[in-house]
């Protein structure tokens, strides 16, 4: 896994050969691992702020003050969860032309053009503008448009490579 990941980012600026199906799944589980423990991180900060606004020893409704709490939390994040939040977008964009590269090699590698693959930081891009700005209807559609893109992507890697073939009968 760890050399799988070296090799991750030493080709990161080489757009042309291959790259075997082991190479990218496995990238792939560690930068995703990477985001879900920032997730995860800024997640627990919330709940816990969530948590301690909310007061059990009343009288008031508990749905109530959970749903008030939550609202507040969301529109006022502390700066750690701020902090957590700028550390994911960060990520996303150094990771942006390495996972571009790698996708392009791998979709090479199953015999399909990886010129599939440029279209990959403009979603990046788009990801993290709709983290530091509000979305309006169309500005959603296309971050949308994008992640489906993308995840039709990541569909594609999942076949084997050209060069593998299956055993022939006898």
């Amino acid at each position: 896994m760890l050399i799988a990941y070296k090799k991750f980012w030493k080709n990161f600026k080489q757009f042309d050969g291959k790259s075997s199906r082991s190479d990218y799944w496995w990238a792939f589980l560690v930068n995703t691992l990477i985001r879900a423990l920032i997730i995860l991180s800024g997640t627990f900060m919330q709940v816990a702020q969530m948590m301690a606004r909310v007061d059990t020893h009343t009288s008031k409704n508990l749905s109530d003050q959970v749903q008030t709490a939550m609202d507040y939390v969301i529109a006022h994040p502390t700066f750690s969860v701020q902090i957590l939040q700028g550390i994911g977008i960060v990520f996303s964009l150094v990771i942006m032309i390495p996972v571009t590269t790698l996708t392009a090699r791998r979709l090479q590698d199953i015999g399909i053009s990886g010129a599939l693959a440029y279209a990959l930081p403009a979603i990046y891009l788009l990801n993290a503008a709709s983290e530091l700005v509000p979305t309006n209807a169309v500005a959603a559609v296309l971050v949308n448009f994008g992640r489906l893109y993308a995840f039709f992507l990541l569909i594609m890697c999942i076949r084997k490579s050209d060069s593998v073939r299956p055993r022939e009968q006898f």
